[in-house]
């Protein structure tokens, strides 16, 4: 998960008057504006009621500084996977929901891990939410390369998580948009060791036990300074912890014989002298031919419920706000499907919820969402295997690139002669969250299947070492592959 102190990053912004509570359509009587929309490029999903250029320039940004952040594996790096961005025009009403910080400082934007990968809520002006004139562009930064990084390095422990993301977050691209700057010094980070002392790399290591600020600045100090001064060892420690070994032994086995008690004296003095190591890459600007389609109002309101369950606001508040989002959107929206998945995942009977949730699947057969709502009721009634396995087929033709959605259609159809199709979206769900311990047991079970034993025993090894206490039908399995995949 994020650092507590990241998660949420607070900016102080001038409070705006809050308008009109519905989503801001010309049908809402107390607020006039453009329309929302879901705009969707190769790595990421927008939503947002942006002026319609600026929310395309928006998305033409995250794209290319995802581009400028993957200069730091190389130019053979491109993982697959989608980021979900929620970018609301006016600042209050991200303020609404999130509330204001410790400081009294208004949070301007929230990032947390859905079942789909990584989602950033965010307010902004026009095309300023990342780089240009505007708010600073520095925390959309973090939260993209603190996903790369996890997904990138899976067993990274959390020390090399944060120093490395943090180290690119200061990632710019110059004026003429040719070239990718990484490794600019951070000056908040230099402040704040100038003042405090830092942690040695020993003590990163127990990263957790220390506080957010020092904890931080020190990993961001280490990351950098190695980098510097041990590239090719740096780069070999990257690579062991993108093949997933363990992060301990990977680290003994990239830095054999440096003697730390002089590296100690060495990174002292790099602070001191604050020569830091700035490295520049040619930029490869990526194409975006964004799909754009306006967003339904129940849609919208389904959107900002699921904000507001979230929100940093008192159990209470947040029934409150869910409970009159459902009401605005019944109101003005009462056939769409937002609004009538939002019924029917308030329903309290299973029955209820299955019935709901075939009638959503049969009237709104291109909703993803009323086919993953069908695929999570199912298997509280009657369906039969055939029934689930057409509502898998139907959400991934819908969204091949969802990895939950990859990951359910590989666990139910791992077996017999459907067992290739299951294991090549496995694996396909594997390399956009090889973090995740739910999906390389997928993954392993499916390379299982197709007679790959060692393959699955390696991952399914991963799998339970990256959970604090492995269930019994993991481990079972993972016995399973320790005797070559016999069946008990």
């Amino acid at each position: 998960m994020l650092s507590p102190a990241r998660s949420l990053l607070a900016l102080s912004l001038a409070a705006l008057a809050s308008g009109c509570a519905i989503a801001p359509r010309n049908d809402c009587p107390q607020l006039k504006g453009p329309a929302w929309q879901e705009l969707r490029s190769e790595h990421f999903q927008l939503r947002t009621d942006l002026d319609p250029k600026d929310a395309q320039a928006a998305l033409v940004r995250f794209e290319q500084f995802r581009s400028a952040l993957l200069n730091a594996w190389g130019a053979g790096y491109r993982p697959p996977g989608v980021v979900d961005v929620v970018v609301f025009a006016k600042p209050s009403e991200l303020e609404a929901i999130y509330g204001r910080d410790e400081h009294g400082q208004v949070i301007w934007g929230s990032g947390s891990h859905t079942g789909t990968g990584l989602r950033m809520v965010l307010s902004g002006k026009g095309g300023s939410i990342l780089g240009g004139t505007g708010y600073k562009d520095v925390a959309p930064m973090y939260l993209m390369a603190w996903e790369l990084t996890r997904q990138a390095m899976p067993s990274a422990p959390t020390w090399v998580r944060e120093g490395f993301a943090t180290y690119l977050e200061t990632a710019n691209i110059d004026d003429t948009e040719t070239k990718t700057i990484l490794g600019k010094p951070y000056r908040n980070k230099l402040y704040y060791l100038a003042q405090h002392s830092r942690l040695t790399l020993e003590q990163l290591w127990d990263y957790e036990k220390y506080p957010d600020e020092q904890a931080e600045a020190s990993a961001w100090l280490w990351t950098h300074y190695l980098l510097a001064a041990h590239g090719d060892r740096f780069a070999d420690f990257q690579a062991r912890l993108t093949r997933g070994e363990p992060a301990r032994p990977a680290f003994q086995k990239a830095f054999a014989g440096v003697d730390w008690d002089r590296e100690q004296l060495e990174i002292h003095a790099y602070l001191r002298e604050q020569h830091f190591r700035v490295y520049q890459y040619a930029l490869a600007t990526p194409a975006v031919t964004p799909q754009v389609r306006v967003l339904e109002d129940g849609e919208v309101h389904a959107l900002k419920a699921e904000l507001w369950e979230g929100g940093r606001r008192s159990e209470a508040q947040k029934k409150a706000e869910v409970a009159e989002q459902l009401r605005q959107a019944q109101a003005h929206d009462p056939a769409g499907v937002g609004t009538r998945l939002m019924l029917a995942q308030r329903l309290t009977g299973a029955d209820e919820r299955l019935v709901a949730a075939r009638q959503l699947a049969h009237d709104f057969p291109q909703s993803l969402a009323a086919w993953k709502f069908l695929d999570a009721e199912l298997p509280h009634g009657d369906a039969t295997r055939e029934e689930r396995g057409e509502a898998l087929t139907r959400a991934l033709a819908l969204a091949p690139s969802d990895p939950e959605v990859l990951n359910a259609y590989a666990w139910h159809f791992a077996w017999g002669e459907t067992a290739q199709r299951a294991y090549e979206a496995a694996r396909q769900a594997r390399l956009m969250m090889p973090y995740s311990a739910n999906t390389l047991d997928t993954y392993a079970l499916a390379a299982a299947a197709v007679g790959r034993c060692n393959e699955a025993l390696s991952v399914q090894r991963v799998a339970v070492s990256l959970v604090d206490s492995a269930g019994p039908e993991m481990l079972k399995r993972l016995r399973r592959y320790e005797g070559g995949c016999k069946e008990h």
